[in-house]
C-alpha cells in the first residue's frame, strides 16, 4: 500500500517505566560494539537494543528474521541464517519525533517549530563548533580535534560563520555556556563532549532549563545519552525524568527547535579522529551542505545510507540505530543565502472611494541583511502590476492607482531583495469603490424630473 507519505513525525513520549507517558512505544535494535571509548569505563565489549525510530522509518524489511527477543541484528546474530542482516537499512520515509507527554509540551514543540519555519534572520548564518575534554589517548583528548576534523572533511559555504568554543584552547564552564547560549544567537550547534541522560555541556538538564534564547538553535551532538528518549541512565537504570533531548525540544519554550542526539553510548576512538559517532555526524553536514538535503528528515536518514556500505565496522551499525530526531523531519534547514525581506506592512491608504480617481497607497519593509527592496502591489481588479523601487530598507514606500469600475477590491503588496529573493504577502486592505458620483448625480435628476412633471404648479413656481 502507498499512502504517497514522505515525512512521518511521531508525536508523543516513550518513558519506559511511567506508563501513560508511553505514548508512541519505542522499538529497541540490536547492535554491539568492542572497545571504543565510553564514558562508563573500560569496557571491551557492549550489546544493547538500543531505541531507535530507524523501525517506523525502514518499511518494506524483516527485522526480526529468526523470531528472537532482538530486532535488527546483524548476519553472525541471525539464529535462522547467517547469510541475512536483519535491518532494513533504507527509509521509505523519513521519521522524526516529539516525545512530548503534555499540552504545554506539546506547544513549546509546535510553535518552535513554526517560528523557525516562518522566520527570515541574519543568525541563520551562525554556526558553533563545542569541543570538550574527552580524555581519550592522543589526538582524541579533545573534542575540539574532532570538530576540526570536520571542519576539514564538509565544505561548508562561506556564508557561514562559524565560531569555536573549545576546551582544547582554553577551559570553559557550564555557567558560561548557559549563559552564552542564551545571550548569542546560534542557528547550527555541532558538539562533542560527554554526556548522560540528564546531563550534556557540562551541566545537568535543570540548568539546561534556566536556557532563556529567543531564537531557538539546532544542535547535532556525540554525547552519551542525551537521546535516550526511553530514560535510561547507564548508572542507575530507567529514570522518570526525562533526557535532554526532550528538555531541548519540548518542555521548554527556548532551547532548541530540534536536535539530532544519541539514544545510547557515543562512540569515538584511540588517538584517531576517525569515529563512529563522527562519520555520521559529517554525512549529516554533508546532506546540508554538499547534497543540498535541507529537510531534518532527509539529511539524518541520508547520513545512515551513506555510511551503510560499512555498516558492519565496529561501532557503525550501533550508531547508525541510535541517532534519532527530535524535530519535525520536513523542517528544512534555512539557507542564510535565502533570506528575504521581512513580509511588508499592510498596505495604508483610502477604504472608500470613486472610479477614475487616483489614490496612494504605502508599505514599508525590513530587509534582514539591510539592503535595497523593490514592491509588487497587486490591485485586486485585471491590471497588470510592477515592481517599484529600489527603496531602502525601511523607508516608506507608495503607490497609486486608479479603479475603473465600482466594486470591492483587496489590496495586497510583496517584496524582493535585490538578489531577486521574495517575501511573503501582506496582509491585504479591503477597499470599496461606490458608484461613480455623476452616475448618482444623473440618476437623482432624472428622479425629480418624474416628480416635478406629475406636480405642473410645482414645476411653475420653480420656473419663476
Amino acid at each position: 500500500m502507498d499512502w504517497g507519505t514522505d515525512y512521518v513525525l511521531l508525536g508523543g513520549d516513550a518513558d519506559a517505566i511511567v506508563e501513560d507517558d508511553n505514548i508512541v512505544p519505542l522499538r529497541g535494535l540490536f547492535a554491539d560494539e568492542d572497545g571504543l571509548p565510553l564514558n562508563v569505563g573500560s569496557l571491551d565489549h557492549e550489546e544493547d537494543d538500543i531505541p531507535s525510530d530507524v523501525y517506523y522509518a525502514c518499511l518494506d524489511g524483516n527485522f526480526n528474521y529468526d523470531c528472537d527477543m532482538h530486532f535488527g541484528e546483524a548476519k553472525n546474530f541471525n539464529d535462522a541464517d547467517e547469510e541475512i542482516d536483519e535491518a532494513d537499512l533504507y527509509a521509505e520515509v523519513w521519521v522524526g519525533r516529539a516525545c512530548a507527554d503534555s499540552a504545554e509540551e506539546i506547544s513549546n514543540f509546535v510553535k518552535k517549530t513554526l517560528w523557525y519555519e516562518e522566520t527570515n534572520d541574519l543568525y541563520f548564518s551562525e554556526i558553533l563548533f563545542i569541543g570538550e575534554y574527552l580524555g581519550f589517548p592522543g589526538v582524541s583528548e579533545y573534542g575540539g580535534n574532532y570538530k576540526d576534523h570536520t571542519e576539514e572533511v564538509v565544505d561548508i559555504p562561506d556564508i557561514f560563520n562559524i565560531s569555536k568554543i573549545y576546551d582544547r584552547d582554553e577551559t570553559w564552564y557550564a555557567d558560561f555556556m548557559i549563559t552564552h547560549l542564551s545571550e548569542t544567537s546560534y542557528h547550527l550547534i555541532n558538539h562533542d563532549g560527554h554526556g548522560m541522560n540528564d546531563y550534556m555541556l557540562k551541566t545537568s538538564g535543570e540548568n539546561i532549563r534556566l536556557l532563556t534564547n529567543e531564537k531557538p538553535f539546532f544542535i547535532y551532538s556525540h554525547s552519551c545519552l542525551t537521546g535516550s528518549f526511553d530514560n535510561y541512565n547507564c548508572w542507575y537504570g530507567y529514570q522518570t525524568h526525562d533526557c535532554i533531548a526532550e528538555i531541548l525540544t519540548c518542555e521548554i519554550p527556548y532551547g532548541a527547535f530540534a536536535c539530532i542526539l544519541n539514544a545510547r553510548y557515543g562512540l569515538g576512538s584511540e588517538d584517531s579522529v576517525e569515529s563512529p559517532s563522527g562519520a555520521y555526524d559529517e554525512s549529516f553536514y554533508e546532506a546540508l551542505f554538499e547534497e543540498n538535503i535541507r529537510e531534518l528528515g532527509g539529511a539524518n536518514h541520508y547520513s545512515k545510507q551513506d555510511n551503510v556500505w560499512r555498516i558492519d565496522e565496529n561501532g557503525m551499525r550501533w550508531c547508525y540505530y541510535q541517532t534519532n530526531l527530535f524535530g519535525d523531519p520536513e523542517l528544512g534547514i534555512k539557507d542564510p543565502a535565502n533570506i528575504s525581506p521581512d513580509v511588508p506592512d499592510r498596505p495604508s491608504g483610502p477604504t472608500t472611494g470613486k472610479p477614475d480617481v487616483e489614490y496612494t497607497y504605502t508599505t514599508r519593509t525590513i530587509d534582514p541583511n539591510g539592503g535595497q527592496v523593490y514592491y509588487w502591489f497587486d490591485w485586486g481588479d485585471d491590471t497588470n502590476g510592477e515592481w517599484i523601487g529600489p527603496y531602502e530598507s525601511g523607508e516608506e514606500a507608495s503607490a497609486k492607482h486608479i479603479w475603473d469600475e465600482k466594486g470591492s477590491y483587496q489590496i495586497k503588496v510583496k517584496a524582493k531583495n535585490t538578489a531577486e529573493i521574495q517575501s511573503g504577502w501582506s496582509e491585504p486592505l479591503p477597499i470599496s469603490m461606490p458608484k461613480n458620483r455623476a452616475l448618482f448625480d444623473n440618476l437623482l435628476l432624472r428622479l425629480l424630473e418624474k416628480f416635478l412633471h406629475g406636480f405642473p404648479l410645482l414645476s411653475s413656481l420653480l420656473e419663476v
